[in-house]
């Protein structure tokens, strides 16, 4: 039976957005730091309809860079 840490990584894995507050979340951070970060270019969003979406492998690429 696999853990809920596993299962959460598989649920991740067919992700290819995360909200602001879905990866503030993950980093530990406040969402207003996340959208600093986008507003100055140290991770990429894009724009879907009114929502601000991180990309998985923008988020990925960060938490390998933050080590």
């Amino acid at each position: 039976m696999p853990s809920s840490e596993q299962s959460t990584t598989r649920q991740d894995e067919a992700l290819f957005a995360f909200s602001i507050a879905e990866v503030a979340k993950r980093l530990g951070v406040h969402q207003r730091t996340v959208w600093r970060y986008a507003r100055y270019g140290l991770i990429r969003s894009v724009r879907f309809g009114r929502r601000r979406l991180i990309p998985a492998r923008e988020l990925a690429a960060l938490l390998e860079r933050r080590g």
